[in-house]
This record gives structure tokens, C-alpha cells and sequence, in this order.
């Protein structure tokens, strides 16, 4: 069976995921070429596992799990595929409500900066019209 994807194919768009994730991060553009070749690394041991994981299943070698996926997660130090979700709720989910209350934290704390600053203009353009304007000597 052919594979679906080229192999450059796959590359890019794991180098275009691990990009944003680098981003959402905030990690230096350079690390990303490091993360790309060490998670390419990852998946193609996890696939390599879980084909494994499936062949001795086929053969009825294998039955200390209930499915190949979650052998091949056992083999890659995941307890169970709830593991993958509660990574998620707490790298993805979580990271994205920190962000979005630091965000408005820092929205609330410009707006008090530009309110404050605002005033401070205001209340120079009352002091400068009350004052007598001198002439400059001649």
C-alpha cells in the first residue's frame, strides 16, 4: 500500500505544526528545526509500535492489552489514552486561558495607562490656557 503523503509532505506539515506550537510557546525560531527532527522521531517510533502492536495482535501473540493503540502508548510511556486527553486539558487548554487572562490583564492595564496619560494631557491643556501667555523679549 502506498503511503498518502509524501515524505517531504509530511515533513512540512510537521515542521509547520511544530512551528506553532514553538510559537504559542514562545520559542526562538531555532529551536524549531531541533523540536521537528526530535518529534518526527516520536511519531514514526509511535507508528513503528502501534504496526507492531497490530501485527502480533493479527497473529494472536499479543493480549496483555486491549488494543494495539494502547500497547504502543504503554510503550511510549503513556499509561492510558486519557493521558493524551488530560495532557491536552492541562499543556493546551490551560495555556490558552493563561494567555487569554494575561492578555486582558495587560488590555486593562493599557487602558488604565492611556486613561491616566490622557487625563495628565488634559489637565497641561487647562494649566497652559489659564496661564497669562509672555511675550518673548525682544
Amino acid at each position: 500500500m502506498e503511503d498518502e503523503f509524501s515524505t517531504e509532505n509530511i515533513q512540512l506539515l510537521l515542521k509547520k505544526a511544530v512551528t506553532v506550537l514553538a510559537a504559542h510557546l514562545g520559542a526562538d525560531h531555532s529551536s524549531v528545526h531541533v523540536v521537528t527532527r526530535i518529534v518526527a522521531m516520536k511519531v514514526k517510533r509511535m507508528c513503528r509500535n502501534l504496526r507492531l502492536s497490530q501485527q502480533r495482535r493479527n497473529n494472536r501473540t499479543e493480549t496483555a492489552f486491549p488494543s494495539a493503540l494502547m500497547h504502543a502508548l504503554q510503550l511510549e510511556n503513556f499509561r492510558n489514552v486519557l493521558d493524551l486527553e488530560k495532557f491536552y486539558r492541562m499543556r493546551i487548554v490551560a495555556y490558552q486561558r493563561r494567555l487569554l487572562a494575561l492578555c486582558a490583564q495587560k488590555y486593562a492595564e493599557a487602558v488604565k495607562t492611556f486613561a491616566e496619560c490622557k487625563g495628565n494631557e488634559e489637565a497641561n491643556k487647562q494649566t497652559t490656557e489659564s496661564e497669562p501667555q509672555q511675550s518673548p523679549p525682544a
